[in-house]
């Protein structure tokens, strides 16, 4: 993380009347100065943003509060002095749109322009990971709306801001709708990432967190506030803004993760830049992690029947259910595995257990996929579960895909070998079948040995499936034309037990990709 010491005299260098065009250079020096207030500390980190990342031409979101006013009144005497021409800007408040028209900046909404260059906006509280606290001026919906959108989110504080950790020293505003309001906040309140905090109403005037007068606060979207007050840092800030977002009543909430750019920051002894740190690409395992739990976080519910995938990424979805049933979360769920190591794995978190032969309709069936084309028709069965998959995933009225974005292909078959379930008795007289099928010509079909559960041969011995059946792979060097028309002349040969492309099954497919989480719907 790279820190810059920024130099001035004194706070009247910002003044309308100093060289506003000046830009600080990146050397580092020190302040000599008496002890400033924090407005001329605002001041300070305000000018400094727009000086240093606002150009001609751009599209400028501008934040709400005390530090942020700063950041308006700059750029309004820049475009007065003729230093910059062809901004426009989109606020974030009423009160931001009102100054910003007395010095008039160009406005314009979301609506026309989705895309800013840039947002600047102070912030509550700021973590080491510059995960930020925002909201207390009661603006936080249309500050997260605009700032999401921006290139670059610079964020503007003075020192006092800065905390080891969110929560105790500034509350967390979440805003919610007049509908219900009390259920709502009863229902954040006993939300698992926010147990143990005091959860209050705010009252009066919206723009600040103490509660000054009788009534409700209303915001201008015309919702409520309820603030968080925690006595203990927030362990797990992403995972508590997802809770929260996810809860029905939420409009939103002041946490703003994994959003900043770069923090300026001005302290006694001067100006400091704090930038965001590269982070590493995520791994195989973290973006699998991802998707199994937004499945179950998304799809699954109290009471309901779950039918549970095989292999690598359902194995986080498995997870993920066990956690929220131990924790309370929810209640009176069964499960039907497709694997006997799906089935071992679920035994080990208490997942109640059925099967298909008391339960043949499932409320919705979770699992990953080896290859999946835009039609969302899938390639399953590289770890050798296809039959009990395709039984299990058949019967559930929504069928969630979980995959990370290398499965994703523009047709079935190259990008992963087909694997067909035969039976032992004269398998290879069933292999060369297939082989001649009229929709495998070209295909290479090659018994899978060693474990069942990988398409690469481990050993000797011929691959034996959780139902004693064989498996041939089919290794394919052009994309499959006709994904239905094989599986109907595969499933229809004779040995064939049954194969592994799942065409029309398909409700959704998460997808983590490097910039973020997807949902294609069929």
């Amino acid at each position: 993380t790279a820190f810059v010491a920024l130099a001035s005299h004194n706070v009247a260098a910002f003044a309308p009347g100093a060289s506003v065009g000046r830009k600080f250079g990146k050397t580092s020096m020190r302040m000599a100065q008496e002890a400033l207030s924090q407005d001329e500390l605002k001041k300070m980190v305000g000018y400094k943003s727009v000086d240093d990342y606002v150009e001609s031409g751009m599209v400028v979101g501008l934040g709400t509060g005390s530090t942020a006013y700063f950041a308006v009144e700059r750029l309004g005497q820049k475009l007065e002095s003729g230093e910059l021409k062809d901004i426009v800007a989109i606020p974030t408040s009423v009160r931001t749109k009102e100054q910003a028209e007395s010095l008039g900046i160009p406005l314009v909404t979301l609506d026309t322009h989705s895309k800013l260059d840039v947002a600047i906006d102070g912030a509550d509280e700021v973590d080491p990971d510059l995960n930020l606290v925002k909201g207390g001026g009661g603006a936080l919906l249309r500050e997260k709306m605009v700032e999401v959108c921006a290139d670059k989110f610079i964020v503007i504080v003075d020192e006092s801001k800065l905390c080891e950790g969110l929560g105790p020293g500034f509350p967390l505003p979440v805003e919610i709708t007049p509908f219900c309001h009390e259920h709502t906040l009863r229902t954040v309140a006993a939300l698992p990432s926010c147990a143990g905090s005091d959860a209050i109403l705010r009252m009066g005037s919206s723009s600040s967190n103490v509660n000054d007068g009788d009534e409700i606060a209303v915001t201008d979207n015309g919702n409520y506030i309820v603030d968080l007050h925690f006595k203990e840092p927030i362990s797990d800030a992403p995972t508590m803004a997802t809770e929260l977002k996810n809860t029905v009543g939420v409009v939103d909430h002041g946490l703003f993760c994994d959003m900043t750019t770069a923090v300026i920051i001005a302290g006694s002894d001067g100006i400091s830049v704090k930038e965001a740190e590269a982070k590493a690409p995520l791994s195989q395992d973290e973006l699998k992690k991802m998707v199994g739990y937004k499945s179950v976080d998304d799809y699954v519910e109290s009471g309901m029947v779950v039918g549970l995938g095989t292999g690598s990424t359902a194995y986080y979805a498995v997870e993920r259910l066990g956690q929220k049933l131990k924790s309370g979360e929810l209640k009176d769920i069964v499960a039907i595995p497709t694997s006997v190591r799906t089935k071992e794995q679920a035994e080990s978190l208490d997942i109640p257990l059925v099967t298909l032969d008391t339960h043949s309709k499932l409320d919705v069936a979770i699992d990953g996929a080896d290859e999946v084309d835009p039609d969302l028709n899938l390639v399953k069965g590289g770890g050798g579960a296809l039959l009990r998959e395709k039984m299990v995933e058949v019967c559930a009225d929504k069928f969630i895909v979980i995959v990370d974005e290398s499965k994703l292909c523009d047709g079935l078959g190259p990008g992963f070998p087909l694997p067909v379930e035969i039976t032992p008795f004269c398998h290879e007289h069933t292999l060369k079948l297939i082989a001649n099928l009229p929709t495998c010509a070209g295909c290479d079909a090659v018994l899978r040995m060693g474990s069942s559960s990988s398409n690469v041969n481990d050993g000797d011995e011929i691959a034996v499936t959780d139902n004693g059946n064989y498996i041939v792979d089919l290794h394919f060097t052009e994309a499959i034309k006709d994904a239905p028309g094989m599986a109907d002349e595969l499933k229809n040969t004779v040995g064939v037990v049954d194969h592994g492309l799942f065409c029309d099954m398909t409700t959704a497919v998460i997808i983590a990709g490097s910039d973020g989480i997807s949902v294609k719907e069929a």
